[in-house]
Order: C-alpha cells, then sequence, then structure tokens
C-alpha cells in the first residue's frame, strides 16, 4: 500500500505537535529536560511507528478490529454527511460503537486517512506516558529521573504495538494517564488547571471501555482514603463507579443480569468456561479453573510462560513482561524504607487499581486479548516502579546531602580551632610586647 500527501501531511503535523509538547513539558521540569534529547527521539519514535504499523505489519497481519472499526466509522461518516440520522440509530451506543461513532465524526469533521487515526492515537498513548513521568518527577522531587522510568514509559515496547493503529487503546491508556494525574495532584495537594483534561480523561475511558474506568476508580479512590476521608473524592468516586456499572449494563446487560442473580464469581467463572475455547490461545489455568485476584495477578506480572509462546508477537510479550516484572522486584529490593514507601497513598492507590485488575484477568480466556488488554493497567505496574526507583534516588539525595553537611561542619570547625589558635597566638604576643615595654620603662 503506498502512501499519499494526506497521510503524510497529518504524520507530519502530529509529529511536530509531539516534538512541541516534549519541549512543554521539558521547559516546566528541570528534571525531565535532562532527558530532552532522548524524549525527542522517542516522539519520532512513536511518529515513525504509525507508517511501520500500516503499511507494513498491518499488510501481514490485518487486524481484524480495526478494519471494522474503520468499515463503521466511514458509514457513519457517510451517514452524517448526507443528515441521515435515522441509520444511526443502531449504531448509538458505548465501547465498540461509541469508539466507531466518535471516529466516524471525526472522519465527517476532518476526512482524514485512517493513517490519522493511527497518528492520533499514537499522540494520545505518548502523551499520556510522558505525564506521568514528569508527574513522578513533580510529586517524589528527587534530583534526576532514573533511566529506568524513561525506557519503560516512552519506549514501552507493547504500548508502540498496540496503542498506534485504528482500535480503541491509544485514546483509552491516555483517558486513565489523566485521570490518575489528576488523582495525584489531589492526593498532594497540588490542584493545577487540570480539571478539562481530567473529565476528558475520565470520559474517554469510561465512553470507550467502562469495565477499565470502573477497576481504576476503585483501585484510586482506595488511596485517597487511606490518606484521610475527603468527601469530594468519595462523592466523585461513588458516582464514578454509579455511572459506569451504567454503561456497563449498556453494553452487556445480560451479563450484568447474570451477575444479579447469580454472583460476581459464579457469573465470571460461567463467562470463562464460555469463552475459553475462542482463538486458538486460550489461557489454561491449574486444575482448569482460575482462582480469583490469584490467578490475575500471576497472568498480568509473568505470563505468557516460555511454553505458551507460540509466535513471534508471544514471544515478544513474554520477554517484556519478564523484563518488567524483574525490573519491578529489583526496584523495590534495593528500596530504602521499603514500609515508609510501601504505605505511601500513590502506591496503595496502584496496588488498588493493580488488585482489582487482578480479579478482572483471573478470568480472561484469550492470551492475545489479555496482552492488548494488559496495557490498561500497564500506568499501575509502571507507577510500582517508578515510586521505588524515586526513592533511592531521593535516598541518594538525602546522603549526599548530609554528606555536604558533615564536609562543612568539619570545614567550619577548623576554621573555627584556626581563628582561635591565632586569637591565642596574638594574645600571647600582647603580653610579651608588654613585658618588654615593661622591661624598657625600668632600665630607662
Amino acid at each position: 500500500m503506498s502512501t499519499d500527501s494526506a497521510d503524510i501531511t497529518w504524520c507530519i503535523c502530529l509529529g511536530l505537535l509531539l516534538q512541541g509538547l516534549t519541549l512543554y513539558y521539558c521547559s516546566k521540569n528541570d528534571r525531565l529536560n535532562r532527558w530532552r534529547f532522548l524524549l525527542h527521539i522517542s516522539a519520532f519514535l512513536w511518529i515513525a511507528m504509525v507508517f511501520l504499523k500500516r503499511f507494513y505489519i498491518d499488510q501481514i497481519l490485518p487486524p481484524r478490529d480495526a478494519i471494522s472499526h474503520e468499515m463503521w466509522a466511514r458509514h457513519v461518516a457517510e451517514c452524517l454527511a448526507h443528515q441521515d440520522f435515522d441509520n444511526l440509530t443502531h449504531i448509538l451506543g458505548i465501547g465498540n460503537r461509541g469508539y466507531r461513532l466518535v471516529l466516524g465524526a471525526f472522519y465527517w469533521l476532518t476526512d482524514a486517512p485512517q493513517t490519522a487515526t493511527y497518528a492520533v492515537h499514537a499522540s494520545l498513548a505518548y502523551w499520556g506516558l510522558l505525564s506521568m513521568v514528569d508527574l513522578y518527577s513533580q510529586h517524589f522531587r528527587a534530583s534526576r529521573i532514573p533511566f529506568v522510568v524513561i525506557a519503560l514509559s516512552v519506549f514501552c515496547p507493547s504500548a508502540l504495538f498496540w496503542t498506534v493503529g485504528n482500535i480503541k487503546e491509544g485514546a483509552a491508556l491516555w483517558g486513565i494517564c489523566m485521570t490518575t494525574r489528576f488523582t495525584y495532584m489531589y492526593l498532594s495537594k497540588r490542584k493545577r488547571k487540570i480539571q478539562f483534561l481530567t473529565i476528558l480523561g475520565a470520559g474517554t475511558i469510561a465512553f470507550f471501555r467502562p469495565q477499565m474506568a470502573v477497576l481504576w476508580i476503585v483501585g484510586l479512590a482506595g488511596g485517597t482514603i487511606k490518606k484521610d476521608v475527603k468527601p469530594g473524592m468519595i462523592v466523585v468516586s461513588l458516582v464514578g463507579v454509579v455511572v459506569t456499572f451504567y454503561l456497563i449494563q449498556m453494553v452487556a446487560p445480560a451479563v450484568v443480569d447474570k451477575i444479579v442473580k447469580n454472583g460476581l464469581l459464579e457469573t465470571a467463572q460461567e463467562e470463562y468456561e464460555l469463552r475459553a475455547s475462542i482463538g486458538n490461545s486460550a489461557i489454561n489455568f491449574r486444575n482448569g479453573v482460575p482462582t480469583p485476584f490469584i490467578s490475575g495477578g500471576i497472568l498480568l506480572l509473568t505470563r505468557p510462560w516460555p511454553n505458551e509462546v507460540h509466535n513471534i508477537s508471544s514471544l515478544f510479550a513474554g520477554v517484556e513482561t519478564w523484563f518488567v516484572f524483574v525490573i519491578l522486584c529489583y526496584q523495590w529490593i534495593r528500596c530504602p524504607d521499603r514500609k515508609m514507601v510501601l504505605m505511601h497513598p500513590l502506591t496503595m492507590s496502584l496496588l488498588g487499581a493493580l488488585f482489582c485488575f487482578s480479579f478482572y484477568f483471573s478470568f480472561m480466556y484469550n492470551m492475545g486479548l489479555m496482552v492488548r488488554q494488559r496495557l490498561m493497567v500497564y500506568p499501575a505496574i509502571l507507577g510500582l516502579v517508578a515510586i521505588p526507583a524515586f526513592a533511592r534516588v531521593m535516598k541518594e539525595d538525602w546522603m549526599q546531602r548530609q554528606a555536604a553537611e558533615k564536609k562543612r561542619n568539619a570545614v567550619a570547625q577548623l576554621h573555627s580551632v584556626a581563628a582561635k589558635k591565632s586569637e591565642s597566638d596574638s594574645e600571647v604576643a600582647d603580653v610579651e610586647t608588654s613585658r618588654q615595654n615593661a622591661r624598657d620603662r625600668r632600665s630607662a
């Protein structure tokens, strides 16, 4: 497939926008500014990935979801152009329908090629991950940002692969990052003018993936309550949970009715048994039945295992998962004051989100789907890597300040001793001078 001027124009414009966004974050954060050259390279890489994914990878492995989204979005754009609103009634909804409706409106307004959709999702994902790095560095006030935080954020292979495409992952990841950023600012009492982005981000994740919104809201609210009971955040969290549950009922009313009738755990097990045979990469659990929370936690952090690798995509997913898991363990082993860092409200929020996702992923039935949807919990995993890394840098900064203070005290003490010795020598000289003067007067 060949490119045309519209593809190149959209990618150049969004590429320049990402470079400007990088300059903006670096200009207001000195610690981030130290990595500016690397961040500019990463921004270029995200746009370059658009061409690689659109015109090479997707031609070899056609994405079925993206093809379906594109077809329906073009249909929506055509209906909007001809003001044929009657044909849109069966498309109205949330989840996949909501995404196709928004994408169709975008096509209707801009007449953009599909490459523009790839570039928009790539830009949103890069923006969200960069904002999280900026947030961590501003919140913990370390003298520098560890390289591992930069590498696992804007250079994350799974984010580069899955968000660059005509699927919901890019926009959903951005929505999660914006919502999490506001929560951190609220916890640290550094409220800034991000309310609009917060509302837009929360609306995006709730509109495209309401089940993910519930998991994140419950997890993040746990950290808020851990610090102190703030009525505003509790009310917002409860309203968010109610709204997203209502949205889930719109997407899957039959499943919600089953949950009300049979209970959440039994319904989840039934859904897993029904769908476990879908596709060629079913997830198998010990004894054939997943264990709530435990199976999901293992699935999120360590799978696919080597014996579950069947193609190149699962190989890359397994290598990345194990690499991130080893880095996570390494950072917590080297973390100073682990108990204090663990009880930090931000850590508790991320652990709460990871705990909720562990239950959800316990009943995941397909490995390919799991690898893609694991990206929705990646901000929590990234935070659990970044927090102990920043804590260690802050400890090193404190030790350097203590060493510098001891050095200053030692130098000051040496100067004090020298001054006292000089003063003593001066007094002795004055006594000798007075004695000599007395002898001179007597001899005269």
